[in-house]
């Protein structure tokens, strides 16, 4: 297994807010997944987020992918998006891989321990299929905007009472 790609992270005490073209890592969500368990889940989702977006590119997943590759591992993981502005790429990606992949489901079946190998057991085909449904969007760039466009008028309705 390759090192760390450290120089690839932005890092910084506090998460951030919402998810950039870097990668980003922080001090305290650190600090919280080094914790005993129960792991907290917003933590963990922003970790494995940036850790996905970090690998996207060995994966062959398109640059403009990568953070929403990063969030939707993160989410699918851990249960909850890594942001507020991360809900499209979850929403996306957990539809498609339905019922393949419950959101959470993985930290649930370790008790809530993401270091636990009951965890990684689980994530494992998960991640697969994520890095497969990415590189279909790779492939097909139409197909993903035809899909991101469907999503925004269904979350326009839904906000506006259609």
């Amino acid at each position: 297994m390759p090192p760390l790609p450290l120089g690839s992270f932005g890092f910084g005490l506090n998460p951030r807010p919402t998810v950039g073209d870097v990668p980003f890592l922080s001090w305290r969500d650190g600090l919280k997944l080094a914790a005993p368990a129960p792991h907290d889940p917003a933590a963990l989702s922003r970790t494995l987020a940036a850790f996905g977006h970090a690998v996207s590119a060995d994966l062959h997943i398109a640059p403009a992918l990568a953070p929403s590759f990063g969030a939707a591992c993160g989410y699918l993981l851990a249960g909850v998006p890594p942001g507020a502005d991360c809900q499209e790429s979850c929403d996306l990606a957990a539809s498609a891989l339905h019922p393949a992949a419950r959101p959470g489901a993985a930290l649930q079946s370790a008790a809530g321990a993401a270091t636990d190998e009951p965890f990684w057991r689980h994530a494992q085909p998960v991640l697969a299929a994520l890095a497969d449904l990415f590189l279909g969007w790779t492939a097909d760039p139409s197909g993903h905007a035809a899909l991101r466009a469907a999503w925004r008028r269904g979350r326009s309705l839904e906000m506006n009472g259609g």
